[in-house]
């Protein structure tokens, strides 16, 4: 579950108490100095003195100010300066007890803080254990394919999610011809992989979705000699093509192609696999790690065997791998993990909640964990910050709501944290 910063702010805000919203029940001053909203006669004079007023709807919206002053008979909010033009009757507000900035602020300190009692949950599955490939699942993409090169006039390469069934990952590679042949290459030219690649046998596979016969193959190129695999049959189903070839050891060139040949239109890629290559005992830890995985499970099979890919997987001990840090390069290195080539390994991890600024953004947190951590930790944040401000000749009077929080926060901590990930079984 996640929650967005639109809820997060009241939120955090009415837990503390200091929480009010309407819409403005007539127009206000024209002068953009006043909003006026009838049902907050119920509360007394000068009341919200000292809160802030946001708008939210309306020309203005997202713009917030002081409030200076509030008149109970007419329930007319006055601000300290104008907004940027007269707020209407319809339009929505907040009273908050801080600026929304700063909530959002205390909100992002907050998932420091709580780290690692709130966490969000990271998966990746993109490493393939002797694979040389590099985003063989196609989920990276920024206007073309990293690691990956499109040629073919008027073809294109973008991600697919929706098209066809997805075979791995979130995403398909969507190759489409217009005219001519469209080829996505991958090119696996570092002097240590082309000096491997020499004089061994090399098998490429790769699942294939097209809906027309003879128009998609799959190829490796070792610079002089392009061996393809059979064209795929059509009748729009995922097929597995694999080809084999022998790398001369006069080879220049060591690369891959997803090929779109003879007829328009378009062809779906995924799960892209090599094989017959030395062994790889390191990894690129995927991005979305900013620390060690606190667990990593291993197929039982190659899971290009499955149609379906419901295959379980086995708990790697930690005895087996490590985390190499230098610089800003992580890198896992197996120490031993025999019979398992061309098996993809699962890393969980956990990391700190994701940080808000624009109303959409989200953090992976329920809301009784927000209610109970979260919150409490951004308001004491908050009200740290105020004891600060106020000096050393009134700090005194935060201290007993202090405390409260802080009391609030660790119970919280207690009764609502999530489950630690991590196992550390050695065998």
């Amino acid at each position: 579950m996640a929650i967005a910063l639109s809820s997060l702010r009241p939120g955090a805000a009415k837990l503390y108490g200091q929480y009010e919203s309407g819409t403005a029940t007539s127009n206000g001053a024209a002068g953009g100095t006043t909003v006026i909203d009838t049902n907050l006669a119920r509360f007394d004079d000068d009341t919200f003195i000292g809160r802030w007023l946001r708008i939210g709807s309306g020309t203005y919206s997202d713009q917030e100010r002081y409030i200076s002053d509030f008149v109970s008979s007419t329930g007319t909010l006055t601000v300290i300066s104008a907004y940027g033009g007269q707020i209407l009757s319809g339009v929505t507000y907040e009273i908050l007890p801080w600026p929304s900035a700063d909530i959002a602020d205390a909100l992002n300190y907050a998932t420091q803080t709580t780290y690692p009692t709130l966490y969000k949950s990271v998966v990746d599955d993109s490493i393939i254990i002797n694979n040389w490939l590099k985003n063989a699942s196609f989920e990276t993409y920024s206007a073309t394919f990293t690691n990956w090169t499109l040629s073919g006039a008027a073809g294109t390469a973008v991600q697919d999610s929706t098209t066809v069934p997805v075979k791995h990952g979130s995403y398909t590679a969507k190759i489409t011809r217009a005219g001519t042949d469209t080829i996505l290459t991958q090119g696996i030219s570092e002097v240590k992989a082309l000096e491997a690649a020499k004089d061994r046998t090399v098998v490429f596979k790769c699942w294939v979705f097209a809906s027309s016969a003879s128009q998609a193959c799959i190829a490796i190129y070792d610079g002089t000699t392009r061996t393809k695999s059979d064209y795929h049959e059509g009748q729009s189903r995922w097929e597995l093509l694999d080809v084999t070839a022998s790398i001369a050891e006069s080879a220049t060139d060591f690369r891959v192609e997803l090929r779109v040949e003879t007829t328009n239109g378009s062809v779906y890629f995924d799960d892209a696999r090599i094989y017959g290559l030395p062994d790889l005992y390191t990894y690129t830890l995927p991005s979305d790690f900013s620390r060690k995985p606190a667990e990593m499970y291993c197929e039982t099979y190659t899971a290009q065997r499955s149609q379906d890919y419901s295959y379980p997987y086995f708990f790697v001990p930690g005895n087996y791998w490590d985390l190499e840090e230098v610089g800003e390069t992580r890198t896992i290195r197996f120490k031993a993990l025999p019979n398992t080539s061309n098996h993809r390994i699962r890393l969980i991890g956990q990391e700190v909640l994701s940080s808000v600024s624009a109303e959409i953004d989200t953090m992976e947190v329920a809301t009784e964990q927000a209610q109970a951590i979260l919150y409490p930790a951004a308001i004491v944040y908050l009200l740290q910050r105020e004891k600060m401000r106020a000096g050393a000749k009134d700090s005194s009077t935060y201290d007993a709501e202090l405390g409260f929080w802080i009391a609030q926060l660790n119970n919280g901590k207690k009764t609502h944290g999530m489950p630690s990930k991590g196992r550390t079984l050695a065998i």
